[in-house]
């Protein structure tokens, strides 16, 4: 549907303001013909199957650092209730995401020893 009845999700009809919101009004959900064919041509190949398809390893790197993360926080009393601090958590692994999906960079925000690109 989204790749050949394409045509359908353009001119959407989100109000936007183009003095108030700059980003929010030129992203691939919001704008209109002729900017949005533009904005789907240039974003369609970075969503290929081929391209997802390699930066699914990269996604399951980072999963398996966030799993082994998780695990290390229970291995010593896995009975006792313990709190996890989300937020520091998913900050850790998204750092992580966008630095080996956008960057090219291997990240392990977790091991805080070689968390610098995280801590900046």
């Amino acid at each position: 549907m989204f790749v050949k009845d394409f045509d359908v999700f353009c001119n959407r009809y989100f109000q936007f303001s183009h003095k108030t919101d700059i980003v929010g009004t030129h992203n691939l959900f919001s704008t209109d013909n002729p900017e949005w064919r533009h904005l789907r041509h240039k974003l369609s190949p970075a969503f290929s199957s081929a391209k997802l398809k390699s930066l699914f390893k990269l996604i399951v790197a980072s999963s398996e650092s966030l799993r082994s993360h998780m695990e290390k926080q229970f291995k010593d009393e896995p009975t006792l209730i313990k709190t996890i601090d989300v937020k520091d958590a998913s900050s850790r692994y998204t750092t992580d995401i966008i630095s080996s999906l956008a960057f090219g960079v291997q990240t392990d925000s977790f091991d805080r020893s070689t968390a610098e690109f995280y801590d900046r």
